[in-house]
């Protein structure tokens, strides 16, 4: 099914110009023209001229022969002898480039009004490290030969699974040259697969590929006809993990080949919860038992609380077969809860979450999904399900479809669907719980369904949570089953519950938009229908479930969207100013000095303070949970809950969500805390501020906000850690130390930053964090003697407090002591474990999705290995002993109020050696380790968040018996 030509044009004259939006960037751009021989010089006449009419930039023909003939633009050219040894001299191109992005455009097809501002508009929102940029994709269109565009593609997300099966990008894809060159340009072996080739090998050396939700391109209407799949078949080969190459199978179709993947030597567990209705389980045993190819598997049936007789009687015959398993789950139902139980009794290296109404249509079913889920990087697994009528339940999950996720093309026949979603596999956000494959590793390693869920809901959840660790999801259309689900579920009432963690763990897909599902394309039809700036049907949920305003948009300008929903799934969301360019932006008069040191020396002799009202600088955010940000809003929410304060929250910078999300974001993290949220768009409206009794920066740049700022009593300067270390001996070290000399008082998150902070301003006190111990706990999961070693460091490359090489370094020279008796894992920081040298070493579970996992990954650690070259010893030590975990880290003075060498920690001097000896040393000592292990213990038992917040609620109210006792 294609989208109707009169809707198309609909589109393109009310929805397309209001996309188009000219912009200035410092990137360069070149465009290559591909003429090949025979082809007529009037249609490469169009491709130019469709260039002269964009921004600036540089062309270069590539043609059989020399181009002749009067045309109106300088160009360079090349004349190919053998164009179809076209990727070495595309190769030879691209080494002399000096563009940062360059378009590959076949003769004919012309580049869409618009489409260079477009992408400048692109990579001035883009946030991430252009750098690490490979590719950037379009959607495009036909140009027919009557000049009326036709056939629009509009594409999803980067798709690697999609794109190996299907060429659903074409040309229509700007490349980073500097990157092309680094994964070694374009194979020689391709003469019409390269660019398909090329983009694979991106993806597969981690660079970014982006995706425009804009017609870019405009297709030469050809009707080209590939019959030779050779060169398919040999990407696919080259592209695919596999130690045993020989396992890979190629299934070759008229309209393309496939992969299949051999996984017949793995075990797989078939999960099927049920209460009675045994008319649906005995349908989806015969049809298993019936048709699966598949012969290495176990059925778990996992009865819950089934009372009929016809039932026991069912499972008294059913469970003398040699793969059946029946297990009890007594408690109410939860659909979390009994497969995460039943996950548990399983022994199969892949899970199969299976309902007990549906019915096996494909024999291969089961090897389909083994096969995909073993692959490296899957996640869920799922297929193509039908009602019973024949028309589709599920080929994927939308996140925000017709509400908060749903089914595109649900009720529709396979005839009105395009035969992209029915023919090749393809990479989604979420699957259907009702039939899901996953890892029994991957599945234990994320903490499995989250069990807050009842009934709906966790089953996207947890495809979310897997996504956002850096697995991809597919939907594989060889699996096919019957999903009776309309006559088991119709009368089934969504629970608010569900509704209410649907619309936390959603974000923030529901409102930038699902990265598979192409913005132009509706998300409230049921069929492949464009959108026209129809309002999003989650929207009710938040005002009846969240009490929002549903009706005010989420974001000003579709266009921003269309930027915004990829941008946030890129590394790097915070924009970093060119180097020293802070030298500029934070400057500040010495008459706003002045002023500032009038207002503190009267603040200094006043008497304690009525806090009614507090204002906060804080940078845009996405996350709240990062510890110190965390702790800021525990304080303010603490003044909320004592005095009644009323908190105004100034974001400034460049925004990550929209205010109404952050909202929603506080009020779900704080729900007791009185705040209104304020943007602050210019230094200029500083004086617009309102009125405040304390005000408080919370980072080095919000300082040079506060010393502006003198609608208050006081000014406090919130200290988390010195963040003068944070930088080299520089223009911008100054700049961050010259802050502690505006004279604010500082509220030190502990005793070492507050004397890093007094060496410059004496008005300071601290307060010492406290530890959240009904989530780290020492209860160790039990582990027999076989199990290795478990070393967790905290790696963080880009924070070079962290000492990342260090920890890195010293690891591998454990790993080579103690060999397979110890595993390695790293937490907290995304990074690639084959470019860093550490494949089979160490383990990188980046950034985990809860305070629970990280707290459950701590306490079944035998040691944990930490650095902090400033005076914070962060939170990880304190969470490591709170855990029961044994404690490394290095000898730093700022820290001596807290550790004791071989008491409650293990200092170590930073060098590899000298760490790697005391891991090693804390290891094989079990004396040792249970003494430290006790002393850490000892140490956090005082530590609570109670007594820290009230610590910090008195320091702002009388600020100056807090001096005065420090002095």
């Amino acid at each position: 099914m294609k989208i109707q030509t009169e809707e198309y044009h609909r589109f393109i004259t009310e929805i397309e110009p209001s996309k188009v939006c000219r912009t200035d960037t410092d990137a360069s751009f070149r465009v290559i023209i591909l003429k090949p021989p025979g082809l007529k010089d009037d249609v490469l006449y169009h491709s130019l001229v469709s260039v002269d009419n964009s921004l600036n930039v540089s062309v270069t023909i590539v043609s059989g022969k020399e181009v002749r003939g009067k045309i109106h633009r300088h160009f360079d050219q090349t004349v190919c002898e053998n164009f179809s040894g076209i990727a070495n001299q595309l190769n030879y191109l691209f080494g002399r480039i000096e563009e940062d992005f360059v378009l590959l455009l076949p003769a004919g097809d012309r580049l869409a009004a618009g489409a260079l501002s477009r992408f400048a508009m692109f990579l001035d929102f883009f946030h991430g490290d252009r750098a690490n940029l490979g590719a950037v994709v379009m959607d495009d269109d036909e140009m027919a030969d009557n000049g009326q565009r036709i056939n629009p593609r509009f594409k999803p997300g980067f798709s690697p699974d999609y794109l190996l099966e299907y060429d659903y990008i074409g040309h229509s894809v700007w490349l980073n040259p500097k990157n092309v060159l680094k994964i070694g340009g374009f194979d020689n072996g391709y003469s019409y697969e390269f660019l398909r080739n090329l983009l694979l090998r991106m993806w597969k050396r981690d660079y970014i590929i982006e995706k425009i939700d804009y017609i870019g391109l405009h297709r030469r209407n050809v009707q080209a006809i590939q019959n030779d799949h050779s060169e398919h078949i040999h990407c696919i080969r080259n592209i695919l993990e596999c130690k045993n190459k020989s396992r890979i199978h190629i299934d070759e179709r008229k309209y393309g080949p496939r992969a299949r993947y051999d996984a017949s030597d793995v075990f797989v567990s078939i999960i099927i919860p049920f209460r009675d209705k045994i008319d649906y389980l005995k349908t989806c045993l015969e049809s298993i038992e019936r048709l699966t190819s598949f012969s290495n598997y176990e059925i778990l049936l996992v009865n819950n609380r089934s009372a009929e007789a016809e039932t026991q009687q069912y499972l008294k015959k059913v469970e003398a077969r040699p793969n059946v398993k029946i297990i009890d789950f007594d408690q109410p139902f939860n659909y979390s809860k009994v497969n995460n139980f039943a996950a548990l009794h399983a022994g199969g290296d892949i899970l199969i979450f299976l309902n007990n109404d549906t019915e096996i249509i494909s024999p291969r079913w089961l090897d389909e999904l083994s096969g995909d889920a073993v692959q490296p990087g899957v996640g869920a697994v799922s297929g193509l399900l039908y009602y019973h009528d024949g028309t589709f339940q599920h080929l994927g999950v939308v996140i925000g479809f017709n509400g908060l996720a749903g089914h595109p093309f649900a009720g529709e026949m396979e005839s009105s669907v395009p035969r992209t979603h029915t023919r090749f596999r393809r990479n989604v956000s979420a699957v259907t719980g009702a039939c899901m494959a996953i890892k029994r590793s991957t599945f234990k390693k994320i903490g499995g369904f989250c069990e807050e869920f009842e009934i709906t809901g966790s089953d996207v959840e947890i495809c979310l949570r897997l996504m956002k660790s850096g697995y991809r999801n597919i939907v594989n259309p060889e699996v096919r089953l019957y999903h009776h689900e309309k006559t088991t579920r119709n009368k089934i009432r969504v629970r608010d519950v569900d509704i209410r963690l649907s619309l936390k763990h959603y974000q923030p897909f529901l409102d930038i938009g699902d990265p598979f599902h192409n913005t132009n394309v509706s998300r409230n039809a049921p069929a492949l229908k464009l959108n026209f700036n129809e309002e999003p049907k989650y929207l009710k949920y938040r005002e009846t479930h969240l009490k929002q305003d549903a009706k005010s948009p989420v974001f000003s300008k579709k266009c921003v969207i269309d930027f915004m929903r990829r941008v946030v799934f890129s590394t790097g969301l915070l924009k970093r100013f060119p180097p020293d360019e802070e030298v500029v932006v934070y400057d500040v008069h010495p008459d706003t000095i002045a002023l500032n040191h009038q207002l503190m020396q009267r603040f200094s002799e006043a008497s304690a303070i009525e806090l009614c009202r507090a204002l906060w600088f804080i940078p845009y955010f996405d996350y709240i949970y990062r510890g110190g940000l965390y702790t800021i809003f525990r304080s303010a929410q603490y003044f909320s809950e004592k005095d009644g304060t009323r908190n105004f929250i100034v974001l400034y910078g460049r925004p990550r969500k929209t205010l109404r999300e952050l909202h929603t974001i506080i009020v779900r993290a704080f729900p007791k805390l009185l705040f209104e949220l304020i943007h602050l768009d210019s230094l200029t409206n500083i004086d617009r501020l309102p009125e405040s009794d304390a005000a408080f920066c919370t980072y080095w740049t919000s300082a040079y906000h506060l010393v502006r700022y003198n609608l208050c009593r006081g000014k406090f300067y919130f200290v988390q850690d010195f963040e003068p270390g944070f930088y080299p001996a520089g223009s911008v070290y100054g700049l961050v130390e010259q802050t502690y000399r505006f004279g604010f008082f500082g509220i030190a998150n502990t005793p070492g930053v507050a004397e890093a902070y007094g060496r410059i301003n004496p008005w300071v006190d601290y307060f010492i964090p406290g530890v959240d111990k009904e989530i780290f706990l020492p209860l160790r999961e039990k582990r027999n003697g076989d199990n290795p070693y478990r070393l967790i460091f905290y790696g963080r490359p880009h924070n070079p407090r962290n000492g990342f090489r260090l920890c890195i370094e010293s690891c591998r020279l454990v790993k080579r002591h103690f060999s397979n008796r110890i595993e390695i894992i790293s937490v907290g920081g995304e990074y690639s474990v084959k470019e860093s040298g550490l494949k089979g070493i160490v383990e990188n579970y980046g950034t985990l999705s809860s305070l629970e996992a990280v707290a459950s990954l701590y306490r079944n650690s035998d040691v944990g290995l930490v650095f902090m070259f400033t005076p914070h010893p962060s939170y990880q030590p304190f969470e490591y002993m709170a855990s029961g975990c044994a404690t490394v880290t290095n000898f730093n003075a700022g820290n001596k109020w807290l550790f004791r060498n071989n008491e409650n920690v293990i200092l170590t001097e930073p060098t590899v050696t000298c760490v790697a000896s005391r891991i090693i040393e804390v290891l094989e000592n079990t004396e040792l380790r249970r003494k430290v292990i006790q002393g850490g213990l000892t140490t956090v038992a005082p530590l609570n968040w109670s007594d820290a917040l009230e610590k910090i609620y008195s320091i702002v109210k009388n600020p100056i018996k807090s001096r005065k006792g420090r002095l």
